[in-house]
């Protein structure tokens, strides 16, 4: 159970978009979003998430929208 519950859904690191976990690993989970992007999260370097994932902060939002596309 890497992310536990409140990672089954997560912000796509690449467009922002919804992700859905479609693999949850002992440490990694992998996840599609609404846009086919595919990704895992390492969740084995940080604490586990104690609140939902999604949405999104407005500080993660802000975060991918600068970055997405790099």
């Amino acid at each position: 159970m890497a992310g536990g519950p409140n990672a089954e859904h997560v912000a796509c690191y690449q467009c922002g978009s919804k992700a859905k976990r479609t693999y949850e690993g002992t440490e990694t989970d992998k996840y599609n979003c609404e846009q086919g992007h595919e990704f895992g999260i390492n969740w084995s370097h940080g604490p586990i998430p104690t609140e939902p994932q999604w949405p999104p902060s407005e500080e993660v939002a802000a975060f991918i929208k600068e970055n997405a596309g790099r």
